[in-house]
């Protein structure tokens, strides 16, 4: 029969038909949805807010249009649909380091690494706002941002800025009097990188990009014991044991009103220019500050006009305000360091910029100078009338805060935090900076799928790893259509069921967790798949997936939203994986149906050659300097921390660990040179007859119980080979393989790398009879035992083996005794001299395992444990080299090598 002639394609938008045939990219089709983003949706936070979505052009043309315009020709539904049912984006992640203080409304300072969901952090216009998300912790090489007026952070390459571009100058605008503004500015969003790609001075040697203004921090507070402008005023000119107050003849009627007018007596002293407050020393010495002049935390975190009078305090005493045409500027001098920190955060915390320097002068060493401006309309810091006339009619606005220098600190933790409008105050400075922050993007192409894609009764799920992640993914998408006019007008938001529903298809987007038990049979049209990498396990992925099979839906599309990661045995590395094969054949029969988003190095590229910095790197040589690539690699290899920040963040490699030991490009690259076999008897069998040491790390029931034998060369510059048994339960086996996708089953027990024993605790006689068999095939010289449950074991060996009392150890695991181990074999890999034949599931454990470095000492090292409850991953193959390796190098003798007769294979 013949095959029917497929027709034109026909779909039209805006008066464009499209003309392709077959398989083809529709531009009606991609003018739509972009239509739709930028024509229905509108930005819902920060300086954007409820202005039209204008997506960037990597949004526009590397993901919206190629998506939702490529399509096929169903010869089974007779018409043209999407081509893609799932898209796989990979975006940066936004992180600030964890020991920045942040000032939170509900309990006072704290550090980004302890902030939870649920605190209030201070938004760019001093209100407390909710955190709404609070990210896992990550490391990576982090930058100090520094401002003109000495304020700094210390952030991640793609954390978020919002500033001011000075290129990009908006114009003068007239004012009600009739005179022009000062010329402002375009306002973006940058990343720490994207300053970084440019030089932060244009041809003129202005500053390019400056940090906005923020406002005066709104917080409640009680009663003060102490007025706080009184207090201001004796932390200024007061002395310091008691409650005398200097003032000059002129100003002394004024100041003593002030202390009268807040409840105190106040009499004349012998000295003319000195009076005393009644009672005051008192109050002063339950604050703590009798003998001790400082401003008490109570004091800089009371409300904004108690703050304001605590200032005005200070400065009607040691300090000044200057009028230089329009510009009207203050100051506070002080000898006390701890002082002139809290004159400058407290001017700081009312909505003035303020920055510091030191005066010296001849004979009274140095002096802290605290200078801010103000914007028209700020309240006057003055309460003293000489003072504060000066500043009447003022018409300055306040300074812009440029970012002046961008440097390298070096690889720490960090951590990413959401508020609904988008930027906080963070560090001791109340530096502006961004948040980690939920894309727009994703929840956008929910709400298309929802309405504009032609699906009656659509089902559109938004889902993340867990509830309170999910609800925040939902915000995002309810904010858009309530500032919407057109989407208001037609959806209805309910936020108790967190869901949107449209009455005019019977189509509804809700929100489910990644962590539940199942999508209760749902037949989803559309899913969108947040924070991948943070998934425990792929159930909720197959269960959505298996419900978008049904064959109901025309065009079902499930977009999954990740960063490259640190676990790349997990759920998400083991998809990005996936992905990976994808991307390099995309128009394979079973990858046509797969969209992909990635820009990574691959994984088999030297990481130190500089023609492979390029596929993470387009803009490297040009706007992203050559130089510092280089420095960073220069850093990197010579610190596995550093390493892996390199490798994750530079060439966004996904990466096993989060503090990575191992280079696996070494294990893979260098360390194999050495024959590999199918199967673990053939290897064992391989070395019949060969002396060699051992390590016996120990497990019951959820992690492996693993055995590493040692084959040293008679010459140890030639290396050594190693060989491993691996057992568990069965139990065990399938948690892991539910964790893994069935790996430990498909792929190490099937060729002997792993063995099972039956029932939920491991059958040590197995374990046994395997080591008995094998001190038959090897001359075992001795070994370590881990010291947990050892005494019996080793007394049960040492009765099947026949190895003498002296040879078994129990081994501690401990810093002392496992850092020479691990770098031993790190040094061996390197160098290519660790023979492990290829063992996939050794390699599984050394790429999961983690360095855990003695903070004392950091060249004492031991392997992290994973949770064995929660983590995939298990890593017991590394302890069992590393007691191996310190059997064999703690122990004397000649050793009987294979190698003395024959040579070392390299292949």
């Amino acid at each position: 029969m013949p095959r029917r002639r497929v027709p034109v394609c026909g779909y039209t938008f805006d008066g464009v038909e499209c003309p392709e045939v077959g398989s083809h990219f529709c531009v009606p089709r991609a003018d739509h949805v972009q239509a739709f983003f930028e024509e229905i949706l509108v930005h819902t936070k920060g300086q954007y807010v409820r202005r039209k979505f204008i997506l960037a052009p990597w949004q526009r043309d590397e993901i919206i249009r190629p998506l939702f315009g490529r399509v096929d020709w169903s010869d089974e539904l007779e018409c043209y649909r999407r081509r893609y049912e799932v898209a796989w984006i990979e975006i940066a992640r936004k992180a600030i380091a964890v020991d920045t203080a942040v000032l939170t409304a509900n309990r006072g300072w704290t550090t980004i690494g302890e902030i939870e969901s649920g605190d209030q952090v201070f938004n760019l216009d001093g209100q407390p706002e909710t955190v709404e998300f609070v990210s896992d912790v990550y490391t990576e090489m982090v930058y100090r941002v520094t401002s003109r007026f000495g304020r700094s952070l210390e952030a991640g390459v793609d954390h978020d800025w919002l500033v001011h571009d000075r290129t990009r100058p908006r114009g003068a605008l007239r004012q009600a009097d009739g005179t022009r503004s000062k010329p402002d500015y375009i306002k973006s969003v940058v990343t720490t990188g994207d300053m970084l790609s440019r030089d932060l001075k244009d041809g003129r040697g202005t500053y390019v990009n400056a940090l906005p203004a923020t406002g005066s921090l709104k917080i409640d507070s009680g009663t003060l014991p102490v007025d706080p402008y009184c207090l201001g005023a004796w932390l200024g000119d007061g002395t310091s044991k008691s409650g005398a107050i200097t003032a000059h003849e002129d100003d002394q009627p004024f100041m003593r009103a002030q202390f009268e007018g807040a409840g105190y007596e106040t009499r004349e002293t012998s000295i003319s220019q000195v009076f005393y407050v009644q009672k005051l020393m008192t109050q002063l010495r339950s604050l703590g500050v009798l003998h001790n002049k400082h401003v008490p935390e109570q004091y800089l975190l009371a409300s904004e006009a108690d703050r304001l009078d605590l200032l005005r305090g200070l400065m009607d005493t040691d300090g000044w305000a200057t009028e230089r045409g329009s510009t009207l500027s203050y100051g506070f001098c002080a000898k006390n360091v701890q002082l002139a920190d809290s004159v400058e955060f407290l001017a700081r915390s009312v909505g003035y910029n303020a920055w510091r320097s030191v005066k010296h002068v001849g004979g009274y060493g140095d002096y802290q100078e605290v200078h801010f401006t103000a914007q028209t309309g700020a309240p006057n810091p003055h309460r003293m009338p000489r003072k504060a006339l000066k500043a009447r009619g003022a018409t300055s606005r306040n300074q812009l805060d440029s970012v002046v220098s961008i440097e390298p600190v070096g690889v720490k933790q960090t951590k990413c935090i959401g508020i609904q409008s988008g930027f906080f105050l963070a560090g001791k400075d109340l530096m502006p900076t961004g948040q980690c922050g939920k894309t727009e993007l994703l929840a956008g192409i929910m709400l298309y799928l929802l309405i504009a894609d032609g699906e009656h009764s659509a089902e559109i799920y938004g889902v993340a790893r867990d509830i309170t992640q999910a609800k925040l993914a939902f915000d995002v998408a309810a904010q858009m259509v309530i500032m919407s006019p057109v989407l208001s007008r037609r959806l209805q938001v309910s936020d108790y069921k967190k869901r949107i529903f449209d009455v005019r298809t019977n189509s509804a987007y809700q929100v489910i967790a990644a962590d539940a038990k199942s999508a209760l049979g749902s037949n989803p049209s559309g899913v969108g798949a947040d924070e991948i990498l943070a998934w425990q396990s792929g159930d909720m992925w197959d269960s959505l997936r298996t419900g978008m099979g049904s064959g109901a839906r025309l065009q079902p599309l499930m977009v999954a939203s990740t960063t490259a990661g640190n676990d790349s045995e997990g759920f998400a590395g083991l998809m990005h994986r996936q992905m990976e094969g994808i991307a390099e054949n995309p128009d394979h029969k079973d990858n046509r149906h797969i969209f992909t988003y990635i820009r990574n190095t691959p994984k088999d590229a030297d990481p130190w050659v500089e023609e492979n910095w390029w596929h993470a790197n387009p803009a490297l040589g040009d706007f992203l300097s050559l130089e510092r690539m280089r420095t960073a690699a220069s850093e990197a290899r010579a610190n596995p921390i550093a390493e892996m920040a390199f490798r994750q963040f530079r060439l966004n490699q996904w990466q096993s660990t989060t503090v990575r030991w191992m280079n696996m490009f070494s294990w893979d690259k260098k360390s194999n040179r050495s024959t590999l076999y199918e199967n673990n008897a053939k290897l064992l069998d391989s070395f019949n007859g060969c002396e060699c040491y051992f390590g016996l790390d120990i497990a019951a029931k959820q992690d492996l119980c693993s055995i590493c034998y040692l084959f040293p060369c008679a010459d140890p510059t030639y290396g050594v080979d190693v060989a491993w048994r691996h057992w568990i339960c069965e139990a065990g086996l399938e948690r892991l393989d539910r964790q893994n996708q069935g790996r430990f089953t498909h792929e190490f027990a099937k060729n002997g790398w792993l063995t099972v024993t039956p029932g939920d605790v491991l059958d040590f006689e197995e374990l046994y009879a395997d080591i008995k068999a094998d001190s038959n095939r090897f001359c075992i010289l001795g070994g370590d035992v881990d010291k947990h449950m050892s005494e019996p074991i080793i007394q049960r060996i040492r009765l099947e083996t026949g190895i003498g009392v002296e040879d078994i150890y129990a081994y501690d695991n401990q810093f002392s005794t496992m850092s020479d181990g691990m770098h031993r074999i790190f040094d061996m890999v390197t160098d290519g001299i660790f023979r492990h034949h290829g063992n996939p599931l050794a390699r599984f454990c050394f790429d999961a395992c983690e360095a855990k470095y003695k903070l004392s000492d950091p060249d004492l090292i031991m392997p992290d444990k994973p949770n064995r409850m929660r983590a995939s991953k298990r890593i017991d193959a590394v302890p069992a080299a590393i007691m191996a390796v310190n059997a064999w190098w703690s122990r004397d003798g000649q050793i009987d090598s294979i190698y003395n007769e024959r040579d070392v294979l390299v292949i």
